[in-house]
């Protein structure tokens, strides 16, 4: 579906919003703009990066969007994000993307407001807002891996890092790795358009703010994620060995009364002696009593 999201009073200037595209629109934007078909079914292709290229006249841009709507346990690229391709011409910008996002809604709402009230360039302005916005979107993901982080924290010592528990904490871990990954590509755009200079100085700088202030909680969340998955792995260790030592302590115990109950039964011992139950039990107990009282001291029973 083609929308004409924003068109100057002068003509200077004219933006194309095109949302969930047949082949035939792809073929028809990439004949009309003189566009390589390539780089625009680029756009829709689930695996790619966000990038930067210069093709002929125009610039294309390959940015990704987190997806406000992915599941919980989706932790892959193509689950976690979204697509938006943009080409920028001399006078005209054309977007590309499947599925609305809410803030190209909100842009595109506010520049049609602004269609008579605008300064300066405007292609520079846009594009920044565009980028930007792609950029903060990644806000919302990086909040809910802090959350689940401090829910982890707060149930450390109760859940006695359960197998479950810890399988949720890896794809917290995997989630930020892919995030990791799209800002540091995003972080690369930056020095690019840069040497491009297609977009304000003020976009600019604050398109590298946010990049870097979020690339920044990512890599404390992914740090604190590994720490509590380490930390999980000692407790289950832990765990497991104070299992060991008490069937251990158990097994010690037990030994020397084995041991006197085996001999008490061997054929040679004569059935009919009326001492042989109370010699059995005294044993048992002189053997039993010293190692109880050294397991209690100790403080493994």
């Amino acid at each position: 579906m083609l929308i004409e999201a924003f068109n100057a009073p002068d003509g200077s200037f004219y933006w194309i919003d095109i949302l969930d595209p047949t082949g035939a629109e792809l073929e028809d934007i990439a004949k009309n703009y003189e566009l390589p078909l390539v780089a625009i079914r680029e756009c829709l292709d689930p695996k790619s990066l966000p990038k930067f290229e210069t093709i002929e006249n125009h610039h294309f841009l390959l940015l990704r969007t987190y997806n406000e709507k992915c599941k919980e346990h989706v932790y892959t690229l193509s689950g976690l994000t979204q697509r938006l391709g943009i080409f920028v011409g001399k006078n005209y910008l054309i977007t590309i993307h499947r599925r609305d996002q809410p803030f190209m809604l909100q842009i595109r709402n506010e520049w049609i407001r602004k269609n008579k009230d605008l300064e300066g360039k405007i292609l520079p302005k846009l594009l920044g807002k565009l980028i930007y916005s792609a950029i903060f979107s990644f806000g919302q993901g990086i909040h809910h891996c802090q959350i689940k982080h401090e829910e982890y924290e707060n149930v450390l010592f109760t859940n006695k890092a359960t197998m479950a528990s810890i399988q949720e904490k890896f794809l917290i871990k995997q989630k930020l790795y892919v995030l990791k990954k799209i800002l540091k590509a995003f972080a690369h755009i930056a020095l690019k358009i840069e040497s491009a200079s297609i977009i304000d100085t003020e976009a600019l700088y604050h398109i590298k703010e946010i990049t870097a202030n979020q690339s920044f909680e990512v890599e404390q969340i992914l740090d604190n994620i590994n720490n509590l998955i380490s930390f999980n792995l000692s407790l289950a260790s832990h765990y497991t060995n104070d299992i060991i030592r008490t069937l251990t302590v158990y097994t010690v115990f037990f030994m020397p009364l084995n041991f006197i109950c085996y001999v008490f039964s061997m054929t040679f011992m004569p059935t009919n002696w009326a001492y042989a139950g109370p010699i059995a039990l005294g044993l048992m107990i002189i053997s039993g009593t010293p190692l109880f009282i050294h397991f209690k001291r100790k403080g493994w029973v």
